[in-house]
């Protein structure tokens, strides 16, 4: 139980459907559906499932870490490009580049997130240690 409320972050549900966190009401469903990751990534946990799972993770991560991070870099360079657009007067840009912004922002915190989840798994490796 213990290990399972540190996962979730110590939150405890009320129902399937309820959002119990001012977090988790901000976070995207598909985030917030993740924290098995959280237990699963978990180093203390050592069946053959959770081993298999984070063996998984990490090489998934290997590529979509920097494809994401490829991503990223092209819808800023398109935002600088439509900056200079907009600045000779193409104004019609300024739709795109709000897109290019919002599109860049989902994906730092994506990345931030898959930052967080793995930061999880080698301080749960440190402290089993």
């Amino acid at each position: 139980d213990a290990l399972v409320s540190a996962a979730i972050g110590g939150a405890s549900f009320k129902s399937q459907s309820a959002s119990i966190t001012l977090d988790e009401e901000l976070e995207p469903k598909f985030v917030a559906e993740m924290w098995p990751a959280r237990m699963l990534l978990d180093s203390r946990v050592q069946d053959d499932e959770s081993s298999k799972f984070r063996l998984v993770w990490f090489l998934v991560n290997g590529c979509v870490v920097p494809l994401t991070l490829f991503v990223m870099f092209f819808f800023l360079k398109q935002a600088r490009d439509d900056v200079e657009d907009i600045r000779e007067g193409q104004y019609e840009d300024a739709g795109s580049l709000l897109v290019e912004l919002g599109y860049a922002l989902a994906t730092v915190k994506l990345l931030a997130y898959i930052y967080e989840l793995m930061n999880f798994h080698l301080m749960s490796r440190t402290s089993s240690a």
